[in-house]
């Protein structure tokens, strides 16, 4: 039967929220997410451990400000916490402890009443027992005290100390905590062997969970649309800076409230600078503009290089090399296979790209590649853009695949390749099947990014 005319449109609007898009929750993960991680930390864990990993310093800016704080990665994945000053302690065999057997102990440094006032509460002991499930939580005080008593205990015999990263706290100070570098120091001086978590923790962080895959989606997402916006809005006579804000001020738009590192936009010249961090030139006509960058989203990072011709056209000698980095790219994402490694992926880019560089007279000799390729093609992300090395691929692993040319100026070659730097880099998912390009939705052939370019300057340009 035909239905009212105003019938259709209260319809209509009862749907309205169903059919417009959600904004995204940057609430955390659900406890149950980190307490599984911990539960599979420890059954990896050998016999008669103690594993300990501390959180991330505050970094100082100038007088009594510091930069917004960011947790240390491992630290978050298996705690869920992002405050400052925590420990997080796991126990195998168990010991017990105030009448209670325990695995894993949280250790918080609640901030006093007179920091509340300027930073906020923070997770309070209670809160952290209650939604992140832990077998216990003890002030921070108590840290050395517990530790020393659990080693010192003959009927749990710990042979282990386990850290994340042990000697790179002494090597790099700036790159481990304090806090883990002097309980470092102090293990070794009581001469307690310490060895070393990370291959534990590099294992389990590779392969991403449902709720990490759809954080990192979002991420990718965010970026895809950040990068479209910093591309039409590319020509000469803008600053560097001015794609980076443009790009940035759609991750916001679209749930990637923070760069997942320091953007890079490298014209001309400083398209050969693989981390170029300025972005303070001014673009020229017949620049190549390099756009490395990324939003994160609840922790999770994601990685995105295009490179764009700033007039809207590439020159003959810029298209050819992008095609021969396109074509690299092509079979580095075809070998992102479950059984691959890491090798694998870089050496199908390696190949197919010594090979183009031959054929166009730019390379004499194939072990000349390293004078153009300068860095390796493939890299894990997740809570970090360099998320830790894992070889070997399996399914549910994210990687950025992201060959790369550069041709510095007087290389022996035919001088309209010189200063030409090229980069094409996108987030792609290891599934059972046909690996899936998560940032498909970014132009990167030559045509489509022309068009896009163009495109977008007719319209500021009548």
């Amino acid at each position: 039967m035909q239905k009212p005319l105003f019938v259709w449109f209260f319809i209509a609007f009862m749907a309205l929220p169903i059919l417009l898009p959600a904004r995204s929750s940057h609430e955390s993960f659900p406890g149950l997410f980190f307490k599984q991680n911990r539960a599979r930390f420890l059954a990896d864990m050998p016999d008669s451990t103690i594993a300990v990993f501390f959180s991330a310093d505050k970094r100082h800016k100038h007088v009594d400000l510091y930069y917004p704080y960011r947790q240390e990665s491992s630290f978050y994945y298996l705690a869920g916490v992002e405050e400052p000053g925590a420990k997080l302690m796991y126990l195998k065999p168990s010991i017990t402890l105030n009448g209670k057997s325990v695995s894993n102990i949280l250790f918080l440094n609640p901030p006093s009443e007179k920091q509340a006032k300027w930073s906020g509460e923070g997770l309070q002991r209670e809160e952290a027992k209650a939604r992140l499930d832990f077998e216990m939580v003890l002030h921070d005080s108590l840290f050395r005290e517990t530790f020393f008593r659990a080693v010192k205990r003959s009927q749990t015999p710990y042979a282990n100390v386990m850290l994340y990263q042990p000697k790179l706290a002494l090597k790099y100070p700036d790159m481990i905590s304090s806090a883990q570098r002097e309980f470092e120091i102090s293990c070794l001086n009581l001469q307690i062997p310490v060895k070393n978590s990370a291959s534990i923790v590099a294992k389990l962080r590779a392969t991403k969970q449902p709720e990490e895959r759809l954080a990192i989606k979002t991420a990718v997402q965010a970026s895809v649309l950040g990068l479209i916006a910093a591309i039409k809005r590319c020509k000469p006579g803008l600053y560097e800076y001015e794609l980076a804000a443009e790009a940035s001020d759609d991750y916001a738009k679209n749930g990637g409230l923070k760069p997942a590192y320091s953007p890079i936009v490298g014209s001309g010249p400083n398209a050969l600078i693989l981390h170029y961090a300025k972005n303070t030139r001014k673009i020229q006509p017949n620049d190549l503009v390099l756009m490395d960058m990324g939003a994160e989203y609840n922790h999770y990072a994601s990685d995105i290089t295009r490179t764009v011709p700033a007039s809207g056209t590439f020159t003959n000698a810029q298209r050819l090399i992008y095609n021969l980095v396109l074509n690299a790219q092509a079979q580095a994402i075809r070998a992102c296979r479950v059984g691959a490694t890491l090798l694998d992926v870089h050496e199908a880019a390696k190949s197919e790209l010594t090979q183009g560089l031959v054929k166009a007279g730019i390379l004499t000799s194939e072990e000349d590649i390293r004078k153009y390729m300068w860095h390796f093609s493939c890299h894990h992300v997740g809570l970090d853009v360099h998320d830790p090395y894992h070889s070997l691929l399996g399914q549910n692993m994210i990687l950025a695949v992201e060959p790369g040319v550069y041709i510095p100026k007087n290389s022996p070659c035919d001088s309209s390749f010189w200063g030409i730097g090229i980069r094409i880099e996108d987030m792609v998912l290891i599934t059972a099947n046909q690996p899936e390009v998560l940032s498909r939705g970014l132009p990167k052939k030559v045509n489509e990014l022309e068009k896009l370019i163009r495109n977008a300057h007719s319209k500021t340009n009548p």
